[in-house]
């Protein structure tokens, strides 16, 4: 599993963990709710899909949260640092 995968994994179990604590929304409720496809955000969830910052702003908003709170505690600087430095040599 790469780095990039760790972290979206690690996204999708935050967002996952807050939803089920903060909202009594089921996975195809919340989405709606936030105004998202349920396959979009399940895969979300799942850690399978790379998520846009508008996205991020709809779920954290959606939790009541800032963006940045809902990130919080995801990666390290060191770790967000290294997958920059990977994505771009693959581009």
């Amino acid at each position: 599993m790469s780095n990039k995968d760790d972290l979206l994994a690690k996204f999708g179990e935050r967002v996952r963990t807050l939803r089920k604590e903060r909202t009594k929304y089921s996975q195809e409720g919340f989405a709606f709710y936030i105004g998202m496809e349920r396959s979009q955000y399940s895969k979300i969830e799942r850690g399978l899909k790379d998520v846009r910052l508008t996205s991020v702003a709809r779920i954290a908003f959606g939790l009541g949260l800032t963006p940045s709170e809902l990130l919080d505690g995801i990666a390290t600087d060191d770790e967000i640092l290294y997958e920059i430095k990977e994505i771009q040599k693959e581009n």
